[in-house]
């Protein structure tokens, strides 16, 4: 009875055809049916039916009218083998709970006192002239360190912080493996499932240390003395194991997600110097180094943030699947099948940016008067949703709004790396870089300024 649905249009892949253009160019695949079926397509991957929605409206319609009807994805499912019960993984009453426990540790007046931090960590990054980086890693090591420092309160030491990379690279590798071949290499996802496995027991063991640690200051134990993350978290009355998924989950996706989007803006502004110039302007005009309160007096470097998240969202795909039978733009999708939308194509749409949609622009987000606005592209809502929409859209967003602009402001006051080649987005549990991102590191000077501004 299924295949008697009527379906929304699509391209006439065969299976095979549909799992090679997925592995050769999945980024490529999702941009290619998006121009030709604007509104929704109906495709075939991996044997499954999946509903590609492309419109703001119908990604409105799935992610917020009718969230009730959808869950997540399958690919949500390999995430909990690592991250277990937390925000990204759990649903329904379980979710809304969490959601309300968590809240207060990213009310906006406690997210502006993360600010300091986020500056004295990129301050501390060990860069000297003329060296040369993986800037991958540099921002992995960078967000890390402000994540569990911020989040957590804990300034982890050297030995404490190759753990938690070991961990999180080690899970980030095994779920790349799993989504090329789940079910095609079946041996291959067995062995990515054991290392994520083992990822998420190394994990765990650091973050016990960590809650022990905790607790034998005498805060987070109920009292309501603690400010954090982890303090918040203790008094929550939350079983031990979810509090340990939730550690998983905000160490993983405020470490993961921003470490790339600074990564693409490095790059970018390096491959565009009018922009980096007008940059370095803005931050020069700081008096000293910048602080949570000067983040309204930084649009332009707001600008670049939104333009990078617009170019390169961490989250370029989210996946639903229909809990009931539902309707989307007058198609029948029955209970079960899946529901994709793509930031990344969204956010690429002629359609919705204009003729200049795969250009770095980041003066479209300013106004005449050099205001940041989000809306000042004159794109319609859901046209950009770097960190989802809905009553999912990430909790953490303040956060990583206060992290990019202060990260990328402290780091253009003093420094312009030179990188040495392109890398390609390589779409994994994340918007990664295909690779290292070498850079030469030259030390700004006012010459500098005088000659890009």
């Amino acid at each position: 009875m299924r295949d008697q649905i009527p379906r929304p249009p699509g391209p006439e892949w065969g299976a095979l055809e549909a799992y090679r253009r997925r592995r050769r160019d999945f980024l490529g695949l999702l941009t290619e049916v998006a121009a030709a079926h604007p509104r929704v397509a109906y495709v075939r991957l991996l044997n499954k039916s999946v509903y590609f929605v492309n419109d703001p409206e119908l990604v409105r319609e799935v992610l917020v009218a009718k969230s009730h009807s959808v869950r997540k994805g399958r690919g949500f499912d390999r995430l909990e083998l690592f991250l277990g019960a937390g925000l990204l993984t759990i649903e329904g009453e379980l979710h809304r709970r969490h959601r309300r426990v968590l809240q207060p540790a990213f009310h906006r007046d406690r997210i502006r006192q993360y600010g300091d931090l986020m500056v004295a960590a990129t301050q501390r990054l060990p860069w000297t002239d003329g060296g040369r980086v993986d800037v991958t890693d540099e921002m992995a090591r960078l967000t890390l360190s402000i994540v569990t420092e911020a989040l957590f309160g804990a300034d982890l030491a050297a030995e404490e912080m190759s753990e938690a990379r070991l961990a999180l690279d080690g899970f980030v590798a095994s779920f790349g493996n799993a989504q090329v071949s789940r079910t095609v290499l079946s041996r291959l996802s067995g062995q990515a499932r054991r290392r994520s496995i083992r990822s998420r027991d190394r994990f765990d063991q650091l973050a016990t240390r960590l809650l022990q640690r905790r607790r034998g200051t005498g805060t987070g134990t109920g009292t309501g003395t603690g400010s954090d993350f982890l303090s918040t978290l203790l008094e929550s009355g939350l079983p031990a194991a979810e509090i340990l998924g939730e550690a998983r989950t905000f160490v993983t996706a405020g470490h993961e997600t921003t470490a790339n989007v600074l990564v693409w803006a490095i790059w970018l502004l390096d491959r565009h110097p009018e922009v980096a110039g007008r940059l370095h302007a803005e931050v020069d005009a700081l008096p000293a180094p910048p602080t949570a309160g000067d983040y309204p007096r930084l649009p332009y470097t707001r600008a670049v943030a939104a333009e990078v998240l617009r170019l390169y969202p961490s989250v370029y795909v989210i996946p639903r699947r229909a809990l009931t039978e539902l309707t989307v733009d007058g198609w029948l999708v029955p209970a079960g099948d899946r529901i994709i939308t793509s930031p990344y194509v969204c956010h690429r749409d002629p359609r919705w940016w204009g003729g200049d949609a795969a250009e770095f622009r980041p003066r479209r987000w300013l106004d005449a008067a050099g205001r940041f606005g989000e809306q000042n592209p004159g794109q319609p809502r859901a046209a950009y949703f770097p960190f989802g929409t809905g009553p999912r859209v990430c909790i953490g967003e303040p956060f990583a709004w206060l992290e990019l602009v202060l990260v990328l402001a402290t780091l253009a006051r003093q420094w312009r790396p030179v990188i040495e080649h392109d890398p390609r987005p390589q779409p994994s549990v994340t918007l990664r870089p295909d690779g290292p991102v070498l850079a030469r590191l030259r030390r700004r000077t006012v010459s500098d300024h005088a000659v890009l501004s």
